[in-house]
């Protein structure tokens, strides 16, 4: 039997179908043309029939300028199929469900491990725990012997609701709950918030609760730390104990300020400075003084040293510095003749330097000056006592205890002849010297030790003796010298003896008219 293979036209593709109502279709239904196409493909008696229809069906030639205008038109509605879709795609997005963002993780319970810091909330509270909701599968719990390290201040602030920071001793506890401390915990952000202050440099109180021979112990927030002896600063009551054991005993109770030297967890090591403490505030209030400081100024303070070129004050925070110089009108050999250490004294400030820190302070200036007052300390013919400073080949410098200092000269040094005023005196010497002249406008003073004990002036003496207010009343010394004047009447002009070779008072008064020759060196 023979088979005739009777040639089959090619299958039209779908693209060659140019019906825009079956594309839109297409389009539209979405799965039910997709279900008639697999069902066309399941019938192939329908499908060659379709195939012969199509092929026998007679095919009309358009116009070219219709062709033209079903090309374009074919175009347009492409693109308009094109947006259709796009809209109905987004149109058809539906958010993100919730659900889809959690994680394996988010399904698991919270995993505690022993010295975690964890937090939580308070859901109850009584006399014997405390428990925690911690988030896991079970409460956690605050045992009794941990409540009983805490003060009852910060217990009677706790209360349901309160969010709190605890500290994990057992993950899992006999009944399933995680034991918690809240004094470890407390414990444990002290030390974070020491090691915090540390490297901010900050100054913290300490408050000394115990004290040994080696320093003092000290209480920080909740923490325990100690203060080394070489790091506390010096006081009065520290210095006259009668044991070192006692030493530090009176600054127990007090509150100091310090700084962090050392935090060591581990070691449960907490060491502090008070001198460090004491140097920074020292140099805040020396920076502020030193702005406040005004030339001219009087100013209250107290001599903490004594050096071979002055005296320094303490102002407050500031060191000032009184020259030698400044420290009185007179000579001053050393600070120590006029100032002590720990004296308080008012002081002059005579210049601020701000960049050098530096302040110059003087006393004397703050004094009256010796000389604009001489003649109501001193008169003439009065005996004084004074210390020999300099001695020259014409006499010797006599200092009084103000400060001025007058000429002895070689003539007036003794009852006898002297070819140098050290046959009879040398620097140092405390010498009574009887006071011939005073001169305040050339600053000299004529003095004699000679004539202490010459007759002439017995009565004077006696005088001064019986009326010490001679001096004090008047002011002066004419008061004294009328007294001289009525003396030297009565006794007329006293010779002195032959003896002796030397002068009357007159002719060495007028020999020695301002203390000492004319062409010498006047007194200072």
């Amino acid at each position: 039997m023979e088979t005739t293979n009777t040639p089959v036209a090619p299958e039209p593709s779908e693209t060659s179908v140019t019906d825009p109502q079956m594309e839109s279709g297409s389009v539209e239904e979405g799965g039910e043309t997709q279900r008639e196409a697999t069902s066309a493909q399941d019938t192939p008696e329908e499908t060659q029939a379709t195939k012969a229809a199509v092929s026998e069906s007679p095919t009309e030639e358009a116009p070219v300028a219709e062709k033209e205008e079903t090309e374009e038109g074919s175009v347009e509605e492409d693109e308009g199929i094109k947006a259709a879709e796009g809209e109905e795609a987004g149109e058809g997005e539906s958010p993100p469900h919730p659900m889809e963002a959690l994680t394996e993780e988010d399904f698991q319970l919270r995993q505690f491990r022993r010295g975690q810091m964890i937090r939580g909330t308070i859901i109850a509270k009584t006399k014997d725990e405390i428990i925690v909701d911690i988030g896991g599968k079970s409460e956690g719990i605050v045992p009794p012997h941990d409540l009983s390290r805490l003060d009852e201040e910060f217990l009677g602030q706790l209360s349901e609701g309160d969010e709190i920071v605890a500290y994990v001793l057992t993950p899992e506890g006999r009944e399933g709950q995680v034991v918690l401390s809240l004094s470890k915990a407390r414990s444990e952000y002290e030390w974070e918030r020491m090691a915090r202050l540390q490297e901010e440099n900050a100054t913290v109180e300490a408050k000394v609760v115990e004290a040994n021979r080696g320093g003092v112990v000290v209480q920080v927030g909740h923490l325990r730390g100690f203060v080394p002896a070489s790091h506390i600063v010096p006081r009065p009551e520290t210095r006259d104990a009668d044991s070192p054991e006692k030493r530090f005993v009176p600054l127990v109770g007090q509150t100091l300020q310090a700084k962090i030297l050392e935090v060591n967890r581990k070691r449960q090591r907490l060491i502090l400075s008070e001198k460090e403490a004491e140097k920074e505030a020292r140099e805040a209030r020396r920076r502020e003084l030193l702005k406040e400081l005004r030339q001219g100024e009087v100013r209250r303070g107290r001599v903490t040293s004594l050096t071979r070129f002055g005296a320094f004050v303490d102002l407050g925070g500031v060191d000032g510095l009184i020259h030698i110089s400044e420290l009185s009108w007179g000579r001053v050999e050393h600070p120590s003749e006029v100032l002590k250490v720990g004296d308080e004294v008012d002081v002059l400030i005579l210049d601020v330097d701000e960049e050098r820190e530096r302040v110059s302070l003087s006393l004397r200036r703050l004094l009256p000056k010796p000389w604009e007052t001489v003649l109501e300390r001193y008169a003439i013919g009065q005996v004084v006592e004074g210390v020999v400073t300099r001695v020259v080949p014409f006499g010797a410098f006599v200092r009084l205890d103000d400060g001025i200092e007058g000429l002895v000269h070689i003539s007036e040094l003794a009852n006898r002849f002297v070819n140098h005023p050290h046959e009879v005196v040398k620097e140092g010497d405390k010498v009574q010297v009887r006071i011939l002249n005073i001169d305040p406008e050339n600053r000299r003073m004529g003095l004699s030790i000679r004539q202490v004990d010459e007759d002439e002036y017995v009565e004077v003496d006696w005088e001064i003796a019986d009326d010490e207010d001679i001096g004090e009343e008047s002011g002066t010394w004419e008061a004294l010298s009328s007294v001289l004047t009525d003396e030297a009447s009565e006794f007329g002009e006293a010779q002195v003896p032959e003896e002796s070779g030397a002068e009357s008072t007159a002719d060495v008064e007028e020999e020695i008219p301002s203390g000492g020759d004319p062409e010498e060196p006047s007194t200072t």
